[in-house]
């Protein structure tokens, strides 16, 4: 895991490993060990008793191992460690990405995306491959998750099936399930709930299904999805979740096409714009000023 990586390159710097002796190599393993329970558990909060049992170390030390961590966290810009105070308290890794390095990501898939021979026809784009790849997708869900780490979530809400991999890997940096709703329906799937919902961009009816429990009533969902291009699959969704008495906090796309008006509500990375009959790609203003704003 490339963050494992920085982070060990950080950590051996921040202890100048090549002047210590033997207490200091253990250190390093320590280091190393719990840097990778946290990052595989965003979200999830530790007490320090599970670090001190699991590597047979003083709680001032772990205390000052996990500071050392969360120096390099920010060093790097990819996360933070927040300590919970009181006595159910403990540390929580929060994959926050830097400010700075999301914008970054964001303008060098930018240019990436906006090569002549993805944009097919003036209005379609080709970015399948983009939400398919780790490197891509971790930081384009990164980005989205510093926008919506805010909001108190219980799950994530998509349908198949580009959105998959983004709700999958958004689900992992909150800590919680991800429910996908499918466009038909199959006897593996049991009891169902179903919505209609119109397709405005191609003004067809369709419908899509959830089984029953999945959502369960008073959860707080934040809606994903890969493309908007009218708003009524997100919409859909929504009113999948109202038929179960569930809470949608907020809607997310990698990148919506559209009116702004009926799209306003929808926090988008990217927008599919024509400027001058020239079909093109551009970060999402609105996004870009949440960034400076941090």
């Amino acid at each position: 895991m490339r963050i494992i990586y920085l982070i060990g390159i950080c950590i051996y710097d921040n202890i100048a490993l090549e002047n210590k002796g033997e207490c200091e190599v253990k250190r390093v393993k320590r280091l190393s060990i719990i840097t990778k329970i946290l990052v595989q558990n965003p979200g999830k909060r530790f007490k320090l008793n599970y670090f001190t049992d699991k590597l047979n170390a003083s709680k001032p030390s772990i205390s000052e191992d996990i500071d050392i961590i969360r120096a390099s966290f920010k060093e790097i810009g990819e996360g933070d460690i927040v300590s919970v105070i009181g006595a159910g308290g403990g540390v929580i890794y929060l994959p926050k990405l830097s400010p700075e390095y999301a914008l970054k990501k964001l303008e060098d898939l930018n240019v990436i995306l906006n090569k002549k021979e993805r944009i097919l026809l003036d209005e379609f784009l080709f970015y399948a491959d983009i939400l398919y790849s780790p490197d891509f997708l971790n930081d384009i869900a990164g980005s989205l998750y510093l926008a919506t780490e805010k909001y108190d979530i219980d799950g994530i809400l998509t349908i198949e099936t580009k959105g998959v991999p983004l709700a999958v890997t958004l689900s992992r940096l909150f800590n919680v399930p991800m429910i996908v709703a499918r466009k038909s329906n199959t006897f593996s799937d049991g009891n169902t709930i179903s919505v209609h919902y119109k397709s405005q961009s191609r003004n067809v009816l369709s419908s899509m299904y959830v089984s029953k429990g999945l959502i369960e009533k008073g959860m707080n969902l934040l809606v994903v999805d890969d493309f908007s291009k009218a708003g009524g699959t997100i919409e859909g969704l929504k009113d999948l979740a109202r038929s179960c008495e569930a809470n949608v906090v907020a809607s997310c796309v990698f990148m919506k096409m559209g009116p702004e008006d009926r799209l306003s509500n929808i926090l988008s990375l990217y927008n599919f714009v024509v400027r001058d009959n020239k079909s093109q790609i551009e970060i999402n203003q609105q996004f870009k000023d949440f960034l400076k704003k941090q």
